[in-house]
């Protein structure tokens, strides 16, 4: 990739991508964005990367955003079943709860040594309000290998479901407070954890010493 570069996809090339299966954006030194949406704007029904299968970013240590423009109305990734984010030592998060609602179709997910990851999913705040449930409905393989900012998975307070989730590793991770925080009814009930009460009994492996009992 040309070293120069700021943002791998402008808004005017994905309108010509619309058929695209798979996408890998790698070693790109200067990378802070992968797609520029300035120039888009949600169009009636028309989407763009609705045939998405597979989005892998690997080695972009400048990287700061997926999309810095809210993607809603422009973006699809509800055939997105792999995604697979390596080396980013600049990334923060990866998805919001609205983004989340769009991946319908997300099996597996594999996120390591990314050295500034606070969380998978950001909160949004006064768009949380409207989602009551986030739910990755056919996830069942997740990696989340060598973060050492990463609190949690998710610290807003919507309830967070995955019910197709067999596998789960967690390593290295020696910031990382809870799996999954979960809302309460009040302070007084124990944490309801939907997410690992659904799953099977094919866990792999959760490597975080300093977890309270509470978090599970």
């Amino acid at each position: 990739m040309d070293e120069c570069i700021s943002s791998a996809i402008p808004g005017n090339l994905l309108q010509q991508l619309n058929s695209l299966e798979k996408l890998h954006v790698e070693n790109g030194n200067s990378l802070e964005e992968v797609f520029d949406l300035k120039e888009l704007n949600g169009d009636g029904d028309f989407k763009v990367l609705s045939q998405l299968s597979e989005f892998c970013l690997v080695g972009l240590p400048r990287l700061k955003h997926i999309w810095k423009k809210n993607h809603s109305g422009v973006l699809s990734f509800g055939n997105l079943k792999l995604m697979k984010v390596y080396n980013c030592s600049n990334l923060k998060y990866i998805f919001t709860p609205s983004v989340v609602l769009g991946l319908m179709q997300l099996q597996e997910l594999e996120i390591k040594n990314c050295g500034m990851m606070e969380e998978i999913i950001t909160k949004e705040g006064e768009n949380d309000a409207a989602i009551e449930k986030i739910t990755f409905l056919q996830l069942n393989y997740l990696v989340v290998e060598s973060l050492p900012n990463l609190r949690s998975f998710y610290s807003g307070s919507n309830t967070l479901e995955c019910p197709s989730l067999t596998t789960i590793n967690v390593s290295n991770c020696p910031n990382m407070e809870t799996v999954f925080s979960e809302k309460r009814s009040s302070d007084r009930d124990p944490p309801k954890v939907p997410l690992l009460a659904s799953m099977s009994q094919t866990v792999a492996a959760v490597e975080v010493p300093s977890w309270p009992t509470a978090a599970f």
